[in-house]
């Protein structure tokens, strides 16, 4: 999607008053919007991962489609070793 109709989509669900005060506190950045916005951020999605491998009830497989990562994120992710 282009950036034009990105910003357009923003501005109808926010308002204009909010879309306005989103401009000023961070025009002229560049944002990724993660399409699964479940996770609050990647810590606590990787210890929620890891938390089901280490279960014993997911596949690495599994996990992927689970968490929407490839395979190699996942071994990455479980073999990271805080």
């Amino acid at each position: 999607m282009d950036s034009k109709k990105a910003m357009a989509i923003l501005r109808n669900i926010v308002g204009d008053e909010t879309y306005k005060e989103i401009i000023q506190q961070l025009g002229g950045n560049t944002i990724y919007f993660p399409s699964d916005a479940e996770w609050s951020s990647k810590d606590e999605r990787n210890y929620e991962l890891k938390n089901d491998y280490y279960s014993g009830k997911y596949e690495i497989t599994q996990l992927a489609v689970k968490y929407n990562l490839s395979i190699s994120t996942v071994y990455k992710i479980i073999q990271h070793v805080e």
